[in-house]
């Protein structure tokens, strides 16, 4: 009977202890498990004179470095420097859905549209958007950033995008000798959409803005003060960079990157590492809060390409 007795006391306080246990705050969350980072700014390279195996080597190389820099998953898509027909374009993009396949959930695909045809274009979207890997596309800016005739057929892809669910990322893939740098393309380029209206005739499309945001967060003002009589723009500029863009950097902490966060906000703002040696990105503090630390490096980016959002114990 007392030795009943004494077991269960034994068992009443140990089993009250386990649930102020279960109750308490689990400070070994964070130095056990950390979300998974993600860089979203992985250029390839291919070779199109040696594919598919010049794709593969590619995104070997890519994996090399993401073991090498703590990354998890890379959001990767191919540049080229020199113009690309569309039958290349389409092989490419099948052989990089082929590697993401492969990578076992660490590469995840942008595929390349012309955008020569946008009739053409518009179905090849629609059944690359099938292919297992690929997560958005990417556009070349320089028609809409110069308003070259004809120029304004090209956002039936946007609208493609947006009814996909899919995001885009313009890309100046080759400039002529003399023309603008890439990055005054680049803005010039989301400059005439807002202008044009199309964050408000297709409210949902999401546009990433490659090399720290280039011009926009500094132009955003100047942008409202001299916005045209022909603008077709129904709201603040600041609402759709706040809803519709999202701004990839490689900045870690200073003037800049605060500049950026109270511009577009801690929800449009992504890690991308654009090949920087030496990254590790969970080492980076951001000159921010611990949220705001993850929300860069990986939970920002799982919303915008649609990721699973798992943690990985941390060995």
């Amino acid at each position: 009977m007392f030795h009943d007795a004494m077991m269960f006391m034994f068992l009443q306080m140990n089993v009250g202890q386990i649930v102020k246990t279960l109750r308490a705050p689990s400070y070994r969350t964070f130095s056990v498990y950390r979300h998974k980072v993600i860089d979203v700014d992985s250029p390839l390279f291919p070779n199109l004179q040696q594919l598919p195996e010049s794709i593969k080597s590619n995104a070997e190389s890519r994996i090399s470095f993401m073991d090498n820099n703590k990354i998890d998953i890379s959001i990767v898509r191919c540049l080229y420097t020199t113009p690309v027909d569309d039958a290349a374009c389409k092989l490419t993009n099948e052989h990089l859905s082929e590697v993401c396949v492969n990578s076992e959930g660490r590469l995840f695909g942008l595929a390349t549209i012309q955008s020569s045809d946008p009739r053409h274009s518009e179905e090849e979207m629609k059944e690359i958007s099938k292919l297992d890997g690929i997560k958005g596309f990417v556009l070349d800016c320089e028609g809409i950033a110069k308003r070259v005739e004809g120029y304004k057929a090209s956002y039936l892809l946007l609208q493609i995008a947006q009814d996909l669910g899919m995001p885009i990322i313009f890309e100046s893939k080759y400039s002529s000798v003399g023309d603008l740098p890439s990055n005054m393309l680049l803005t010039m380029c989301v400059q005439n959409m807002i202008s044009d209206g199309i964050f408000d005739y297709y409210p949902n499309l999401k546009v990433l803005v490659t090399g720290n945001g280039m011009f926009l967060p500094y132009l955003i003002s100047q942008l409202e003060d001299f916005n045209p009589s022909t603008s077709l723009q129904k709201q603040p500029i600041e609402n759709y960079v706040k809803k519709n863009l999202f701004f990839i950097t490689n900045e870690t902490s200073g003037k800049f990157l605060d500049y950026l966060l109270k511009t577009a906000g801690n929800n449009n703002v992504l890690f991308g590492s654009q090949e920087k040696p030496g990254i590790e990105p969970e080492e980076y503090n951001f000159g921010q809060s611990q949220l705001t630390k993850q929300k860069i490096c990986g939970l920002n980016a799982t919303t915008v390409f649609n990721l699973d959002r798992p943690i990985n114990p941390l060995l």
